[in-house]
């Protein structure tokens, strides 16, 4: 299950090796059970793993009033109750797409298969 926030604050990092917290300033504005698609590819220049989540139709469409609605403001894209991605929303995404790179193999693979869990099952024509 992937939960998508808006209006959180990011703590700042301690000078120990503690974990970032985030506040969370207002409530849950999407929670996404399945996806259309999940791909992972690596990268080479700079060095990195992306996990592509395409979301499906009626996500896609809440995402982009979402970030439509927020722009300027930071977004959390949580997947088992963690950050993987928060980016400051600097305009509509209307594709349906989610972009994560992770420089660790290991980190991105597990992310990779815990969203495949949630990949749509193929439609039959």
């Amino acid at each position: 299950m992937i939960f998508v926030l808006v209006n959180f604050c990011q703590a700042a990092p301690s000078k120990e090796k503690a974990p970032i917290e985030f506040k969370l300033k207002d409530s849950v504005v999407l929670t996404i059970d399945s996806v259309q698609e999940v791909k992972l590819t690596r990268e080479s220049d700079p060095p990195k793993w992306d996990v592509a989540l395409t979301l499906l139709p009626a996500d896609a469409a809440k995402f982009e009033k979402i970030t439509q609605d927020h722009i300027q403001e930071e977004l959390a894209v949580l997947v088992d109750g963690k950050v993987v991605l928060s980016p400051r929303i600097m305009a509509a995404i209307s594709n349906g797409r989610i972009l994560i790179s992770e420089p660790s193999r290991k980190k991105a693979n597990y992310l990779f298969q815990r969203l495949k869990k949630i990949e749509a099952a193929p439609t039959q024509n």
